[in-house]
């Protein structure tokens, strides 16, 4: 009975722990339908025998999916949802403001700040906008005038 309630325990953890979302890419079907065979699998082509002097129809394995007829999303591994760990930090989401970085107004520089926004109002990590050759600010949010995490 102990065994039992430790599994019970373990997996329901593990649920509530990571929750399950559905694959954004292949909508939680897990695979995508082969292009190359169209879902059989196998792929005809006609070859000339030329013991007996004509065209025979034979079958071979797709080499796209390799006879399966599907390919598993790289996604989710095929499992159709995936699993996002539990932020226990604030919440923070990947933003772009229009907040210019005060070392970089040469003319050129980073049109505004590029990075993470915690609920809080603070913001987090280095300037990822780019000069548009490459360049990026690399500037903290200070530089931008925004209040750092």
């Amino acid at each position: 009975m102990k065994k039992f309630l430790f599994i019970f325990l373990s997996l329901t953890t593990a649920i509530v722990a990571y929750p399950q979302t559905k694959c954004s890419l292949c909508n939680g079907q897990g695979k995508f339908l082969c292009n190359g065979c169209g879902g059989k699998g196998v792929i005809y082509q006609q070859i000339y025998n030329p013991y007996y002097g004509v065209y025979q129809t034979v079958p071979y394995r797709c080499a796209g999916c390799g006879g399966y007829g599907a390919i598993m999303c790289q996604n989710c591994g095929g499992r159709g949802y995936t699993m996002s760990s539990p932020n226990f930090q604030s919440n923070k989401t990947f933003v772009r403001t229009s907040y210019g970085c005060k070392i970089c107004k040469n003319g050129k520089g980073c049109s505004g700040y590029w990075g993470y926004y915690h609920s809080n109002g603070t913001y987090e990590g280095r300037c990822t906008n780019s000069d548009g050759w490459g360049h990026p600010c690399g500037h903290g949010p200070e530089a931008h005038g925004l209040k750092s995490w």
